[in-house]
């Protein structure tokens, strides 16, 4: 299990013990001193490891973050939009067998907008 922290601006991973339960937490940075809303989790670069989507709205950012085979996270790269982040999607919006990432934002000025990033085949 994976889950996003607010106040520390991270995520716990949680591995699971075999019989139900669940290891004790271990914090991944996500680079940013802003509070993640929002995560996915999706093998975005065909590798076997699930990878983590974020969304930091605040600060109109998306944090990638590679999965290890120990089930930890690599440091992410980012990236910036224009408008806060309000929604995340992962899947393969253009039928290309590559996963996109897709994200609605919000705007006073000019209301929410829908951005598709695709994917590549070395999931970036």
């Amino acid at each position: 299990m994976v889950v996003v922290n607010v106040r520390s601006n991270d995520m716990s991973v949680l591995l699971g013990k075999g019989d139900g339960s669940l290891a004790d937490a271990k914090s991944s940075g996500l680079g940013l001193t802003s509070a993640p809303t929002s995560l996915v989790l999706a093998d975005l670069n065909r590798d076997g490891r699930l990878d983590a989507v974020a969304a930091h709205g605040e600060i109109h950012t998306l944090s990638v973050s590679y999965g290890n085979e120990d089930g930890t996270f690599q440091p992410p790269w980012h990236l910036t939009i224009a408008d806060p982040i309000r929604s995340l999607a992962v899947a393969d919006v253009n039928g290309d067998g590559e996963l996109d990432i897709a994200m609605t934002t919000a705007n006073s000025v000019v209301g929410g907008r829908v951005h598709v990033f695709l994917g590549t085949s070395c999931g970036k």
